[in-house]
């Protein structure tokens, strides 16, 4: 009986929402710096409003690629997860996945390669493997900016959502975002990781359930990581490599400008999801971080337009 499955080290999952000339570089950017050909990447596209995105990807002709076009704009994990059971779907038999923000580019040659190399050979409790997440507009410096999180506790769902707090609470801060192992420079095991680019073991996203569907934007990261962390799961950065993020284009709230309303509902819904379904938080608890949250942005929101005002 013929086998009609397509054996691969590793596939890309790049989904798109009216960012199709930035998929189609990350895109080009993994055809260029790949050593092995066992690869596939996957374009997911959102719905975008944008017309002729799929037609664009098909055009640009990239090696070892496919397309899904979604009916809606379902956000991260939903497009995410479409992507990687549309490959299942499709006879592609992956040993690692790929998460790819579409405005990300891999800059080293054999990056990928060799990153999957060093992740075979450290130990089966080790489910993923990232390098430095470089947002160049936010620091000069891509080793000591924040890529790697611990999972959240309560409070630290309060430390992210409120800056003053966050102040009062540095220490604690501190230790969320692996502050004192900066500048980044030997490997280091951390829960969760940068959702713009991480690379994790087909079976142990596929053992959690993947990414929560529940969510829209944001926090996606957090769930996985909790829910790897309860699986007995780690991840591990290797900084000797990096990845440059231009940051923000599919939600419009790149190089430092506010989020808009809409991405920010979107934020604290994902992390009500994370407290109330994994922390197991009651109403009052949501709901004082909710109030923090929306205090806090819309905080630097009247900030921004005092600095606009004054320019």
């Amino acid at each position: 009986m013929e086998d009609n499955n397509k054996y691969l080290k590793y596939a890309v999952i790049l989904l798109n929402y009216n960012t199709v000339n930035d998929a189609i570089n990350a895109a080009q950017s993994i055809v260029r710096n790949a050593i092995s050909d066992e690869y596939v990447i996957c374009f997911v596209d959102g719905y975008s409003t944008e017309s002729c995105q799929a037609e664009a990807f098909r055009l640009a002709n990239i090696h070892n690629s496919c397309i899904l076009e979604l009916k809606n704009n379902v956000g991260y994990a939903k497009g995410n997860n479409a992507g990687v059971r549309f490959l299942l779907e499709n006879h592609f038999i992956f040993q690692n996945l790929v998460i790819m923000n579409p405005d990300v580019e891999v800059k080293s040659h054999g990056m990928i390669d060799i990153l999957l190399e060093e992740l075979n050979n450290i130990g089966e409790d080790y489910c993923g493997i990232q390098p430095l997440v470089w947002t160049p507009h936010l620091s000069n410096e891509a080793n000591r900016q924040i890529c790697i999180r611990k999972v959240y506790s309560y409070f630290d769902c309060i430390l992210d959502s409120f800056y003053p707090i966050r102040k009062l609470f540095i220490n604690k801060y501190q230790e969320m975002v692996y502050y004192k192992e900066r500048p980044y420079e030997r490997l280091i095991d951390f829960e969760v990781p940068s959702g713009c680019f991480f690379i994790i073991k087909t079976d142990a996203f596929m053992k959690v359930g993947m990414f929560d569907e529940r969510t829209f934007l944001y926090a996606e990261e957090i769930i996985l990581g909790y829910k790897l962390k309860k699986e007995h799961y780690k991840f591990v950065l290797d900084p000797s490599w990096l990845v440059v993020h231009e940051g923000g284009k599919s939600t419009g709230s790149h190089h430092g400008t506010v989020a808009s309303s809409f991405v920010a509902k979107e934020e604290i819904r994902s992390l009500e999801i994370y407290m109330k379904h994994y922390l197991n938080c009651g109403k009052v608890k949501i709901l004082l971080v909710k109030f923090l949250f929306m205090f806090n942005y819309y905080a630097k929101k009247i900030s921004a337009l005092i600095n606009f005002s004054a320019v």
